[in-house]
């Protein structure tokens, strides 16, 4: 398992167009956490995901608007969300983040989808900040 983010079927071209379209009309979308390890491939869906739990925990809404234009940086395309990280507190127990994935709706279609080579235990009362960025390569992207 690696950290990289897979795109399932739909995916690569769904973010393509969505990264060039104007602000109107482009779906929002949303952000979620899964606490199961899994080594995502292509054909991964929002089925083989489990949503995580933990009290404190819900999706973040990613919308369309409040996406930074995209900036080309050697042979990488980003595109940042917001100015901040966006951030959840666990207020319970412990849980287990395998890693996160964006989608559009409820139940999906799956955008992107990230599991973490190591996941790890987001205890009580801590903070998990993330701050969104998408990242399309046809290199290797310079250090920043």
């Amino acid at each position: 398992m690696t950290d990289e983010i897979v795109l399932p079927a739909g995916g690569l071209p769904f973010l393509m167009n969505w990264m060039m379209s104007t602000n109107g009309g482009a779906p929002d979308l949303q952000l979620m956490l899964f606490s199961n390890a899994l080594d995502p491939e292509c054909d991964v869906v929002f089925g083989d995901l489990v949503e995580c739990t933990f009290a404190g925990y819900s999706r973040f809404t990613l919308n369309r608007s409040n996406w930074q234009t995209p900036t080309v940086v050697g042979c990488c395309g980003i595109m940042l969300y917001g100015s901040a990280p966006l951030s959840w507190t666990n207020t319970g127990s412990a849980e287990q983040i395998a890693g996160y994935a964006m989608l559009i709706g409820p139940s999906g279609p799956l955008i992107a989808v990230q599991a973490l080579s190591v996941p790890f235990d987001l205890v009580s009362l801590a903070t998990l900040p993330m701050r969104p960025q998408i990242t399309l390569t046809t290199g290797a992207c310079p250090s920043s």
